[in-house]
């Protein structure tokens, strides 16, 4: 797939913001970690120091392989996010809201949670132990979120699932040929995507 000038951004914290709390911000209510974001500019320096011998350097690097699986697992939840942020690969899609999307997001914050409990907090630095602390917190509220099915509310006050949309002509690189057909697929994906967000049936598919 064809990219800008952009390059990819990568961080080694995880998308997993709240369903709740991603409505305000993205109200597609997916993945997205942005009040996380500046604790991820600061963990890349602290591992750097990060003692790479014994069980201290083994806790951190388990913990940044988790943070980076987790981003890149939010990247392809919310291809939207993930143009936002300077990542073409999912360019000609939009997220997916269906029943099955749901269960595989849930699936993976149980994992993210398991593989975060089996870590040893104690050896880690405090940038670390803080970063860790905010990835339990919010995959906790996401299964929270999705308990309570948040995912009913397509659209609030504040906005909804269509709101990001109005942005994909600002956001998109449009260099190659490529670019404009990623965004004509987005743009007919639109239907479904309402059809899953706003329909009865949709929303109350278990």
């Amino acid at each position: 797939m064809a990219t800008n000038n952009s390059t990819r951004r990568s961080s080694p914290l995880p998308l997993l913001l709240p369903l709740a709390r991603s409505l305000r911000r993205r109200p597609l209510r997916l993945v997205l970690p942005l009040l996380l974001l500046p604790a991820a500019l600061v963990a890349p320096l602290a591992s750097r120091a990060a003692n790479e011998n014994g069980q201290e350097g083994d806790a951190a690097r388990r913990l940044h392989a988790l943070f980076s699986e987790a981003w890149e697992f939010g990247l392809r939840e919310d291809p939207l996010f993930a143009t936002s942020v300077g990542d073409n690969r999912y360019n000609d899609r939009l997220p997916s809201l269906t029943a099955a999307d749901r269960a595989r997001r849930v699936a993976s914050w149980r994992d993210a949670l398991a593989r975060l409990r089996a870590i040893d907090r104690t050896r880690l630095d405090a940038t670390d132990r803080v970063s860790a602390e905010l990835f339990a917190r919010d995959a906790e509220e996401a299964l929270t979120e999705e308990r309570f099915k948040t995912w009913r509310l397509a659209i609030t006050a504040e906005g909804g699932f269509h709101s990001p949309l109005s942005r994909q002509p600002e956001e998109l690189p449009f260099a190659t040929v490529r670019d404009y057909d990623n965004y004509v697929a987005r743009l007919r994906a639109i239907p479904a995507a309402d059809r899953l967000a706003c329909s009865p049936d949709a929303s109350r598919s278990r």
